[in-house]
C-alpha cells in the first residue's frame, strides 16, 4: 500500500520521508513502491483536517474512492470511546455505502458507491486465490 500524504499531514503527523528512514526501511519501502506504483487499488491519497481542534485523517482509495475518516480520541476520553466508534463507523458507513460519488471511465462520468466498488474490485483482483 503506497501512502501520498499532502505536505501538511506529513508536517503534522511526523510522517517520514523515504531518505529519513533506516536503511532496512529504505529497501523495503522502494521495494513497495515499485511494485505498487500505479496499481491504484494500493494507492491511497492522505489528508489531515481539524474538527473541533483535533486531528483527524481522511484516506481515500484512488481505484475506488473508498474514504475512511480516523478521528482523534484523547486518553482521558477512553470511558466515552464506544460512543465516538459508533458515531466513526456511521461517518465511514454512510459516506461509502449511502452516497455516490463519480469518476471517469473513457471520458464518461460513472456514479459509483465507492464501498461496492472497493469490493468489487478486491473480489476481481483475488478471484480464484481465497
Amino acid at each position: 500500500m503506497i501512502l501520498y500524504a499532502t505536505k501538511q499531514t506529513i508536517e503534522d503527523l511526523n510522517i517520514p520521508m523515504i531518505g529519513e528512514l533506516s536503511q532496512f526501511n529504505r529497501i523495503i519501502a522502494q521495494k513497495v513502491i515499485e511494485e505498487q506504483t500505479n496499481d491504484r487499488l494500493l494507492e491511497w491519497g492522505l489528508k489531515i483536517f481539524y474538527f473541533d481542534n483535533r486531528k483527524c485523517v481522511q484516506a481515500v482509495n484512488y481505484a475506488s474512492k473508498l474514504t475512511i475518516f480516523l478521528f482523534d480520541i484523547k486518553e482521558e476520553e477512553i470511558a466515552y470511546i464506544e460512543n465516538g466508534i459508533l458515531k466513526s463507523k456511521e461517518i465511514n458507513k454512510k459516506f461509502n455505502w449511502e452516497e455516490l460519488t463519480t469518476r471517469i471511465i473513457n471520458g464518461k462520468k460513472d456514479y459509483i458507491y465507492p464501498a461496492e466498488y472497493f469490493r468489487e474490485l478486491l473480489l476481481n483482483r483475488y478471484k480464484g486465490k481465497i
